[in-house]
C-alpha cells in the first residue's frame, strides 16, 4: 500500500537572530512564522549544529555512524532573552512574507518592559471599567497558582483563585477578540499545538455564544465588533445554506463554522438538523442594543440580521393538524432522548444510532418564540411593517407551549415521545430561562421551577457527563435561579478537575481523575477556553441579572462569599451598577 503523504510539510531554519518555520499543507497553501531572540547581553548567532548517531551494530564504528546538520541559533552569557514572533498565512510567495516579518522585527524595538507596556496601554482601560473584591476568610499563603489549586483541590476553590479566574476571563476575551479580527475558536488564539482539539473550529450551537456571555454586562463592548463582523460577511453563505439545504428564504448558520467560509462543511444530521444557531446569534446583535441604547447599530445591523433568520423561521415551520406550527427537523444540540436506544432483537444486541432526528424541542421553540417576538417589537419601536408586527405575534401563539415532564422538570423536547436524557453536557432547553430571559420568576413561576429540577437532574444523575464549560454553564444558571451556594459549588467542581496550573481551563478533567467527562482526546484532556469566559459571566450573574426592563441586585452571592464588591457592570435595562456587601456587618 503507497504511503500517503503527510497533511503537513514543515520546514525549520535559522538566519542571524531569528528562528524561521515554513509550513506548506495539503492543498499547497504556505503558512509560517519568524521569532526574532532578543538577549540582554551576551551573543546570539546562528550556527550549524553537527550530530553523529550510530545507524547500525553490524558494521564497523564509523561506518555505523550517521552526520546529521542542524541549523539552530546559540545564545551565550546572556542575563535574559526576550522572545518575539510574527506570522503569516495563506500565502503563496513565502519568501516575500519572511523577509516582510523579518524587516518588521528588526523595526521593532524588543525591550520587554516597552512591548508590555505598549501591550498594557491596549488593554487597561478596558480593563478597569470592571473590578472585582472578594473575601471568604480562607488563608492562602503565598497566593501563588499552586498554592490556590492545592486548597482547591481539598474540595473548595479560594476566592482568590476565582477572582484571578474572572480577571483572566475578562483578558482572554480582550486579547482575542476586537474590530478587525475573528472571534475567537474553541481554543481562542491561544493553541500551541499542531492537531489542537476539535481542529480549533468553531462551534455555534453554546461555545461560541459563552465566549460573549460576560461582554456587554461587563463593559466590554468593544469586543463585540469580531463576531458581528464575522457572522454578517458570511450572510450570502448563509442564504446559500438557508436554499440548498432547506428551500427556504433566511439564512442557515452551521453549528460547525470555519474562518473562511460560511457553507456548511460537516453534513452530520445532528448538525443540519439544528436550525437555531442563527437565532441564538441574533439574540447578541439585539442584546448589544439593550446595553448601549445604540438605535444606528440596531437600525442598520442587528434588524437585518435578525430579519433574515425570521424569514427562514417563516418557511421552515409548518401547521399541524391541530392548528399549531411544528419545528421538523428539529434537534436539542448533541443530546438524544434517554428513549433513542433501539434493541435488534434477532441479533441479540443493543444499538445506539446516534443522535436521532426528532421535533419541537425545547430550545428551537424558545429561539423561534424570541426571533419573532424581538422582530416584532423593532418593528414597532420605530413604526413599520404593521403586518409583520401582526403576523410574527400570531406565530408565536401559534407554538407548543413548553413541557414539564414526569419528574416536574422542563422538558428538553415537547413531545411526549421523547424522554429526557438527564446525563449529558449540554443544557440548551433551559435557554428561555439562560441565556434567554422570557422566563422568570415573576411572570413564570412554575416553569422556573421546572428548570430548577432540570438542573438539580443534570447534576446529581449525570454530573459525570459534565465538562468544563458546563460546569460554568451550570453556574450561570444556578446563579440566575438565585442559588449562589450551587453556583460556587460548580465553579468548585470546576477549578479541583479542569483548571491547569496556568489557571488555562480544559475541557476535561486534565489529571484523569476526578468527577468530569473521562474523555481523553489524544490521549489528555484538551485545553479549551469557554469555561474561562463562562466564568466570568457567571460571577457577574451572582451579583446582577437584568432584563430589558427589570434590574436585579446581588441576587446569589454565596454565603462564603462573606464581603466584597464590584464595579461597575452594566444592564440590559440600560444603566450601570455597582454591588458591595458584608454578611459580617
Amino acid at each position: 500500500m503507497k504511503q500517503q503523504d503527510p497533511p503537513l510539510k514543515y520546514q525549520t531554519y535559522s538566519d542571524g537572530d531569528k528562528m524561521v518555520i515554513r509550513v506548506t499543507g495539503s492543498d499547497g497553501g504556505e503558512y509560517g512564522a519568524v521569532m526574532k531572540l532578543c538577549p540582554d547581553g551576551g551573543s546570539c548567532k546562528s550556527f550549524i549544529d553537527v550530530t553523529w548517531s550510530q545507524q547500525t551494530s553490524s558494521l564497523p564504528l564509523m561506518w555505523g555512524l550517521e552526520m546529521e546538520h542542524r541549523n539552530t541559533v546559540r545564545i551565550s552569557d546572556a542575563k535574559s532573552i526576550t522572545a518575539v514572533i510574527k506570522f503569516y498565512i495563506n500565502t503563496d510567495d513565502g519568501e516575500r512574507e519572511i523577509k516582510r516579518l523579518c524587516h518588521e522585527l528588526d523595526e521593532l524595538n524588543c525591550n520587554y518592559d516597552e512591548l508590555l507596556a505598549r501591550h498594557v496601554a491596549v488593554h487597561q482601560e478596558i480593563f478597569d471599567r470592571l473590578a472585582i473584591e472578594i473575601e471568604d476568610g480562607m488563608p492562602t499563603e503565598d497566593g501563588s497558582n499552586d498554592r490556590l489549586l492545592l486548597q482547591a483541590y481539598q474540595g473548595q476553590a479560594p476566592a482568590e483563585l476565582l477572582v484571578k479566574e474572572f480577571d483572566i476571563g475578562r483578558y482572554l476575551l480582550m486579547c482575542c477578540s476586537n474590530e478587525d479580527g475573528l472571534p475567537p475558536t474553541l481554543q481562542g488564539t491561544f493553541n500551541g499545538d499542531y492537531f489542537p482539539a476539535w481542529n480549533s473550529f468553531y462551534v455555534h450551537n453554546e461555545n461560541t455564544q459563552m465566549f460573549y456571555w460576560q461582554a456587554l454586562s461587563g463593559r466590554m463592548p468593544e469586543v463585540m465588533g469580531a463576531m458581528f463582523h464575522y457572522f454578517e460577511n458570511f450572510v450570502p453563505d448563509y442564504q446559500t445554506n438557508a436554499k440548498n439545504l432547506f428551500g427556504c428564504r433566511g439564512i442557515f448558520i452551521p453549528l460547525v463554522g470555519a474562518a473562511n467560509t460560511g457553507l456548511l462543511q460537516d453534513p452530520q444530521a445532528h448538525e443540519i438538523n439544528f436550525t437555531g444557531c442563527a437565532a441564538w446569534i441574533a439574540s447578541h446583535f439585539y442584546d448589544y442594543y439593550l446595553y448601549t441604547g445604540n438605535e444606528a447599530f440596531l437600525k442598520e445591523h442587528a434588524l437585518p440580521f435578525m430579519e433574515q433568520v425570521a424569514l427562514f423561521y417563516e418557511d421552515y415551520l409548518t401547521m399541524d393538524q391541530d392548528g399549531k406550527y411544528t419545528i421538523f427537523p428539529s434537534n436539542s444540540p448533541e443530546n438524544a432522548p434517554s428513549n433513542s436506544v433501539e434493541e435488534n432483537t434477532d441479533l441479540g444486541i443493543v444499538m445506539n444510532p446516534g443522535i436521532p432526528t426528532t421535533y419541537n424541542s425545547t430550545i428551537d421553540t424558545a429561539l423561534v418564540k424570541e426571533i419573532f417576538t424581538n422582530v416584532a417589537d423593532v418593528y414597532e419601536k420605530f413604526g413599520i411593517h404593521q403586518d409583520k408586527q401582526v403576523q410574527y405575534r400570531e406565530m408565536v401563539k401559534k407554538l407548543r407551549a413548553y413541557r414539564i415532564n414526569s419528574d416536574g422538570a422542563l422538558a428538553e423536547w415537547i413531545p411526549e415521545k421523547h424522554k429526557d436524557n438527564y446525563a449529558h453536557r449540554h443544557l440548551s432547553h433551559i435557554y428561555p430561562f439562560f441565556p434567554g430571559h422570557e422566563l422568570t420568576k415573576e411572570n413564570a413561576p412554575k416553569l422556573v421551577q421546572a428548570v430548577k429540577i432540570a438542573v438539580d437532574k443534570r447534576l446529581s444523575v449525570g454530573l459525570a457527563s459534565q465538562t468544563g464549560w458546563s460546569l460554568v454553564h451550570l453556574a450561570n444558571i444556578y446563579a440566575r435561579l438565585d442559588e449562589g451556594d450551587k453556583a460556587l459549588e460548580c465553579l468548585d467542581v470546576l477549578a479541583r478537575t479542569c483548571v491547569g496550573k496556568n489557571l488555562f481551563t480544559y475541557h476535561n478533567d486534565y489529571r484523569g481523575m476526578g468527577v468530569t467527562l473521562d474523555v481523553i482526546l489524544g490521549k489528555r484532556a484538551p485545553y479549551q477556553i469557554d469555561a474561562s469566559m463562562g466564568l466570568t459571566s457567571a460571577i457577574i450573574e451572582m451579583m446582577m441579572s437584568s432584563t430589558s426592563d427589570a434590574l436585579r441586585i446581588a441576587p446569589a452571592i454565596p454565603k462564603r462569599w462573606i464581603r466584597g464588591k464590584i464595579a461597575t457592570m452594566s444592564a440590559r435595562c440600560g444603566c450601570d451598577c455597582a454591588v458591595s456587601w458584608d454578611y459580617q456587618s
